[in-house]
């Protein structure tokens, strides 16, 4: 049976927002707390109701998730475009903390040890024992991806400095 509007708009504000999100629009009056904007002209110019948001971008795509009302405001869609490309520039998700990741840091250490030490067995065996694809693979090796994970080797020289190998 399909499910009616309303059915999914209660599902969306329980699973999204913790049953809060039609109070956090009523308590805001249904306009942008930024510009002003309300739900009609919102609809109006979108074709689309106007959007909660979390403040401290703890959402549906958190592994720790902050619905309590204090942590939602109302948002068109221009203004929390705004507010989250600017949260992405100052503070992106990466490694782990990325919604979508599917390897650790020791994952990314031990592909790239792997592979500089022609231990890996090939790119479709590590994908395998990884559990993501090929190109994923190849992008942690040549670093397209987690730039931010080094493996280093430490020198034979005097001063045992580490030296970035990848």
């Amino acid at each position: 049976m399909k499910k009616t509007k309303e059915q999914c708009q209660r599902y969306d504000d329980t699973s999204k927002f913790g049953g809060n999100r039609k109070k956090a629009l009523e308590r805001d009056r249904y306009m942008c707390l930024s510009c002003g904007m309300t739900r009609e002209e919102h609809k109006k110019k979108w074709n689309r109701d106007i959007t909660v948001d979390h403040i401290d971008g703890k959402g549906i795509n958190s592994k720790d998730k902050n619905n309590k009302l204090s942590n939602l405001q109302t948002l068109c869609l221009s203004c929390h475009g705004k507010k989250d490309s600017v949260n992405i520039k100052h503070n992106p998700k990466r490694g782990e903390d990325h919604c979508n990741a599917k390897l650790t840091e020791n994952d990314v250490l031990e592909i790239r040890e792997q592979y500089l030490s022609y231990k890996y067995g090939g790119i479709v065996k590590m994908a395998r024992k990884y559990k993501v694809s090929g190109n994923t693979i190849l992008e942690v090796v040549k670093r397209e991806t987690w730039r931010h994970i080094w493996v280093f080797a430490t020198t034979t020289s005097k001063e045992n400095t580490l030296i970035p190998i990848i």
